[in-house]
């Protein structure tokens, strides 16, 4: 990647850091990006409410239709770094890489526009991934443009620094979560008859 391009995109990343937002409540995050688009590409912007998806069009007759999609949601978590570009926000902070992500869509979105490719591809930015509702509202997009294929990526621990790793159907899924709690009575080992087993 040239340098030029690398900066922008870390630059842009270091301002998504700066102004975390939870789900469902990403409106100044879109706006940076859609700003950020509209500044260096002349792809098409489809603003959807919540989210919005770019699109570079090859102009190929027949071309497959690829999309590639990246999160733009913050957790509630205070920021534990010194940075320049900490969280400005208390308690809300980019600890998942969703920051990183749109970024690097937009870098994406900056190869495109200066290489090209042979599909038309939609750059998809999906709000409320960590809550789940995001992937919901942002389905449509698939039937809408009769997407072909889709991907999305993420950081994934454990595999070394600069891979690429790749899978079929669903990777590194969320959970709701879950609680047990038991209730009993506590009792000495030398009388467990006035204990109760939960």
């Amino acid at each position: 990647m040239e340098t030029a391009i690398l900066e922008k995109i870390t630059a842009l990343r270091h301002e998504l850091h700066a102004h975390p937002e939870l789900s469902m409540h990403e409106e100044g995050t879109k706006r940076r990006l859609i700003d950020f688009l509209r500044a260096n590409t002349s792809l098409e912007i489809r603003d959807m409410g919540r989210w919005f998806y770019a699109v570079y069009r090859c102009g190929c007759a027949g071309a497959k239709k690829l999309a590639v999609r990246a999160d733009l949601d913050a957790v509630a978590v205070a920021e534990s770094f010194e940075l320049p570009y900490r969280s400005q926000n208390p308690g809300v902070a980019h600890k998942c890489g969703h920051d990183g992500h749109s970024a690097s869509l937009c870098g994406l979105a900056l190869a495109l526009e200066s290489r090209g490719a042979d599909k038309d591809v939609f750059l998809l930015f999906q709000h409320a991934e960590e809550t789940g509702q995001g992937a919901a509202e942002c389905e449509r997009l698939i039937d809408d443009e009769g997407i072909d294929s889709i991907f999305a990526f993420h950081n994934w621990e454990g595999h070394p620094l600069g891979s690429v790793v790749v899978s079929s159907g669903v990777v590194q899924c969320a959970s709701k979560g879950l609680t047990l709690r038991f209730t009993g009575k506590a009792a000495h080992a030398s009388q467990p008859e006035s204990g109760h087993n939960p």
